[in-house]
């Protein structure tokens, strides 16, 4: 393989994770403020784990 091949190989690897990560936040973001009961089980979850008692 030559360099500028590697090169290509990586520069899609990180572009691909990306668009991946982009898609997959936005999906959650879309998802919590259309089911908010699911906020707010996903909210309690994370305090149960966390023993937070206080807003930050």
């Amino acid at each position: 393989m030559t360099d500028l091949e590697i090169r290509v190989i990586i520069f899609d690897g990180i572009i691909a994770g990306n668009n991946t990560t982009a898609n997959t936040i936005s999906f959650i973001i879309y998802y919590l403020a259309n089911y908010p009961d699911v906020k707010t089980k996903m909210l309690n979850e994370i305090d149960r784990i966390f023993k937070m008692t206080r807003h930050v």
